[in-house]
């Protein structure tokens, strides 16, 4: 995969193939990961234990909710240049990508739809962000995170939950 030039996964991530590799090389070395096999040529890898896999779909999980959080603000506003660059992250920043489409098309409803958003759908998405905070501190705290994993879910979530999100929820400009 890493190999692929084609690879949409990998195409616009501002990380270069030696620091991906690094990275799965270190994972390997702290038996955070281990090989499984090959296929199509390519080397497989899974969590090495349950507690990683589980640290692994929580993080997902987070990322998913983070994801409908920002839809939800850009449905209702603007993107700000945060949530914007976090949307370029994930998903690049090609010209008329699939996600310049469909923040253009958010701003034609919105252009349409003005003061459709209630208060109460407003109040829905801050207490939908309260929410994911709560979900992202259950998962520092959970009984299985060991020091060790804590390091790899912190460094994932430096990406998926920057601070800029944490504060989504507790301002009124949602």
């Amino acid at each position: 995969m890493l190999e692929a030039e084609n690879q949409p996964e990998f195409r616009h991530v501002p990380l270069s193939r030696s620091e991906i590799q690094e990275g799965i090389d270190l994972w390997l070395s702290e038996g955070l990961i281990k090989k499984v096999g090959v296929f199509d040529s390519e080397i497989r890898y899974c969590a090495s234990n349950r507690h990683i896999q589980i640290a692994m779909n929580k993080c997902w999980e987070l990322y998913d909710y983070l994801l409908t959080l920002i839809c939800r603000i850009c449905r209702m506003r603007s993107p700000k240049k945060e949530e914007k660059q976090w949307l370029t992250f994930f998903y690049g920043d090609e010209s008329n990508s699939p996600i310049d489409q469909w923040l253009a098309g958010l701003r034609h409803d919105r252009r349409n739809m003005i003061n459709r958003y209630t208060k109460k759908e407003k109040a829905l998405t801050r207490k939908f962000a309260r929410y994911i905070q709560r979900e992202f501190k259950k998962l520092a705290k959970s009984h299985w995170m060991t020091k060790q994993l804590w390091f790899l879910v912190e460094k994932l979530l430096e990406y998926i939950y920057p601070p800029f999100m944490q504060r989504l929820g507790f301002n009124n400009n949602v």
